[in-house]
């Protein structure tokens, strides 16, 4: 799977930790509503009503919940460094 975040992180060399702060904060505070493990339940509900018409289709893989989950991770903007 792939993920792509843009941000705008502080700028000035002064600010250099709120830059590193700010990326960690959006590596483990983001996630991904309604998907991985924190919708299971609600996964499992909606595949068992599913389950006859998802028989018939190809299974893809599971979506991630969040950032470093993914197998690509593209980051972009200004980050200032």
């Amino acid at each position: 799977s792939i993920c792509c975040v843009s941000c705008h992180l502080a700028s000035d060399m002064a600010k250099s930790e709120r830059r590193n702060r700010d990326f960690r904060d959006i590596i483990t505070k983001i996630h991904f509503p309604g998907r991985g493990a924190d919708s299971a339940a609600a996964a499992a509900a909606a595949a068992a009503a599913a389950a006859a018409e998802e028989a018939e289709k190809p299974q893809s893989a599971s979506p991630k919940d969040r950032i470093l989950d993914n197998e690509i991770v593209f980051w972009m903007g200004d980050l200032n460094y």
